[in-house]
């Protein structure tokens, strides 16, 4: 639940720090935040498939087979970043405008929507190593890494938004640099914790680097469905915000964030069922009831 509460809090940090300029940063960078989840909806169906098939073969104690399930995910996501990286950039002023911004908030909101998006692979790579990580029963390094990240993030607003000791004055330009660094240390923190001997994902154990046609029927499987819940929530809220207008996709975006905690605890009560060690429960290696934990 905290892991939650840290993720969702990076985009509301923002908010209440680039306050200080005036209401209109703080509505373009609230218009941001449904466009931001779009373009994350897949990658956060990938986190959910790759700590079900971890969480399964932990079960298995087939730690070949999760570890290549880890590296094939990682370059996945780092193609599919590239791709809607570029596309979410490069059509900003568009996507912005259909948010419901205005004239007085379109600018700012454009500016801040680009760097996030540019530098959004960090996020991304992060959040599939961090899920690999939880399926493999190692939640602690998802709560280290947004915690560091957060906290660089708010370091970083204080000194680029106001241009503090030194540093230039660069409004909501400075939140939106101060969130691509947090995440490249929240990334650098996640890709480093593969290489920690006592992982169960331990990237060098393993040689070869792709998975089997199995696993990646499986992650479709699982994926597929996340993905069309992640992004008919997301769309749904994103279109009702462009017509109804910042004010109240904003409103929208906050009485959200209390769900964040129901939709964890599940995600956890799934986790624990697929860690069972399938020696001590033979049922569990019927694939008929894989759909049961889905």
């Amino acid at each position: 639940m905290v892991e939650s509460f840290l993720v969702a809090l990076v985009g509301f940090i923002d908010t209440i720090m680039v306050s200080t300029l005036g209401s209109y940063a703080i509505a373009a960078v609230g218009l941001t935040q449904q466009p931001k989840f779009i373009g994350l909806a897949l990658f956060m169906s990938m986190s959910t498939a790759i700590s079900a098939l971890v969480a399964r073969r932990r079960g298995e104690q087939n730690r070949e087979s999760a570890v290549r399930i880890l590296k094939t995910c990682i370059l996945v996501a780092v193609i599919l970043t590239a791709i809607i990286g570029v596309t979410f950039t490069a059509f900003a002023d568009p996507i912005i405008r259909f948010a419901g911004s205005a004239d007085d908030t379109h600018e700012a909101a454009v500016e801040y929507f680009q760097i996030i998006m540019g530098g959004i692979g960090f996020t991304t790579v992060m959040m599939i190593v961090n899920a690999a990580q939880r399926g493999a029963g190692n939640t602690k390094i998802a709560l280290r890494t947004n915690m560091v990240s957060n906290l660089v993030n708010v370091v970083f607003n204080y000194l680029l938004i106001g241009g503090n000791f030194g540093f230039p004055a660069l409004g909501t330009r400075g939140a939106a640099l101060a969130t691509v660094i947090g995440s490249v240390l929240g990334c650098a923190m996640s890709l480093h914790s593969m290489f920690a001997k006592s992982s169960f994902v331990y990237i060098r154990g393993v040689k070869g680097f792709f998975t089997s046609r199995f696993d990646v029927r499986s992650l479709l499987n699982v994926g597929s469905s996340a993905f069309v819940e992640q992004f008919d929530v997301l769309a749904g809220r994103w279109a009702f915000g462009g017509v109804c207008g910042a004010d109240r996709q904003e409103s929208r975006r906050r009485t959200a964030r209390p769900c964040k905690a129901v939709r964890l605890h599940v995600s956890a009560n799934r986790t624990f069922l697929r860690v069972c060690d399938v020696d001590d429960f033979p049922i569990l290696r019927q694939e008929s009831l894989w759909p049961v934990f889905e």
